[in-house]
Protein backbone atom coordinates (compact mmCIF):
# COMPACT_ATOMS: atom_id res chain seq x y z
CA UNK A 1 0.00 0.00 0.00
CA UNK A 2 1.10 3.39 -0.80
CA UNK A 3 -0.33 6.69 -1.60
CA UNK A 4 -1.36 6.22 -5.07
CA UNK A 5 -4.00 3.45 -4.72
CA UNK A 6 -6.72 3.27 -2.42
CA UNK A 7 -8.99 0.34 -1.79
CA UNK A 8 -12.60 0.61 -1.14
CA UNK A 9 -15.15 -1.60 0.32
CA UNK A 10 -18.83 -1.67 -1.16
CA UNK A 11 -22.34 -2.51 -0.39
CA UNK A 12 -22.67 -4.62 -4.00
CA UNK A 13 -19.96 -7.09 -2.69
CA UNK A 14 -16.76 -6.23 -4.42
CA UNK A 15 -13.61 -4.49 -3.38
CA UNK A 16 -12.12 -2.17 -5.59
CA UNK A 17 -8.45 -0.96 -5.83
CA UNK A 18 -8.66 3.22 -6.70
CA UNK A 19 -5.69 4.90 -7.82
CA UNK A 20 -5.94 8.08 -6.17
CA UNK A 21 -4.66 10.42 -8.70
CA UNK A 22 -7.56 9.76 -11.27
CA UNK A 23 -10.06 7.74 -9.28
CA UNK A 24 -9.61 5.26 -12.09
CA UNK A 25 -10.65 1.40 -10.88
CA UNK A 26 -7.51 -0.64 -11.39
CA UNK A 27 -8.71 -3.33 -9.92
CA UNK A 28 -12.15 -5.37 -9.10
CA UNK A 29 -12.15 -8.73 -6.19
CA UNK A 30 -15.27 -10.02 -6.65
CA UNK A 31 -16.56 -13.45 -4.54
CA UNK A 32 -18.50 -12.28 -1.58
CA UNK A 33 -22.38 -13.25 -1.16
CA UNK A 34 -23.00 -10.22 0.86
CA UNK A 35 -21.49 -6.80 1.50
CA UNK A 36 -17.96 -5.67 2.30
CA UNK A 37 -17.87 -4.06 5.54
CA UNK A 38 -13.61 -4.25 6.10
CA UNK A 39 -10.96 -4.08 3.77
CA UNK A 40 -7.36 -4.08 4.61
CA UNK A 41 -3.59 -4.69 3.28
CA UNK A 42 -1.10 -6.57 4.38
CA UNK A 43 2.17 -5.52 6.09
CA UNK A 44 4.11 -5.92 2.54
CA UNK A 45 1.04 -4.82 0.60
CA UNK A 46 0.92 -8.21 -1.45
CA UNK A 47 -2.34 -9.54 0.11
CA UNK A 48 -5.34 -8.03 1.30
CA UNK A 49 -8.65 -9.63 3.48
CA UNK A 50 -11.99 -8.26 3.41
CA UNK A 51 -14.62 -9.03 6.15
CA UNK A 52 -18.27 -9.44 4.83
CA UNK A 53 -21.99 -9.65 6.45
CA UNK A 54 -21.92 -12.65 4.12
CA UNK A 55 -20.19 -14.49 7.31
CA UNK A 56 -17.06 -14.48 5.42
CA UNK A 57 -13.78 -13.16 5.37
CA UNK A 58 -11.48 -13.75 2.46
CA UNK A 59 -7.61 -13.18 1.45
CA UNK A 60 -6.93 -11.82 -1.80
CA UNK A 61 -3.45 -11.45 -3.95
CA UNK A 62 -3.37 -7.76 -4.76
CA UNK A 63 -1.45 -8.49 -8.01
CA UNK A 64 -3.66 -11.32 -9.47
CA UNK A 65 -6.94 -10.30 -8.12
CA UNK A 66 -7.75 -14.38 -7.27
CA UNK A 67 -9.04 -15.50 -4.57
CA UNK A 68 -6.35 -17.31 -2.19
CA UNK A 69 -8.62 -18.37 1.03
CA UNK A 70 -12.06 -17.82 1.94
CA UNK A 71 -11.91 -18.38 5.71
CA UNK A 72 -15.37 -19.76 6.72
CA UNK A 73 -16.99 -20.67 10.17
CA UNK A 74 -19.15 -17.15 12.27
CA UNK A 75 -22.40 -17.21 12.68
CA UNK A 76 -22.83 -13.53 11.93
CA UNK A 77 -21.31 -11.14 9.38
CA UNK A 78 -17.89 -10.00 9.78
CA UNK A 79 -16.73 -6.42 10.43
CA UNK A 80 -12.92 -6.88 10.33
CA UNK A 81 -10.47 -8.77 9.64
CA UNK A 82 -6.70 -7.55 9.78
CA UNK A 83 -3.42 -9.30 8.09
CA UNK A 84 -0.45 -9.43 10.19
CA UNK A 85 2.63 -11.80 10.10
CA UNK A 86 4.13 -13.57 13.44
CA UNK A 87 7.92 -12.95 13.73
CA UNK A 88 9.66 -16.30 14.26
Amino acid sequence: PDATSLLTASMDGTARLLSTASGTCLKTFQGHEGRILWVSFSPDGAWAVTASDDCTAKVWNIESEETLQTLKGHKQGLTKAVLGWISQ
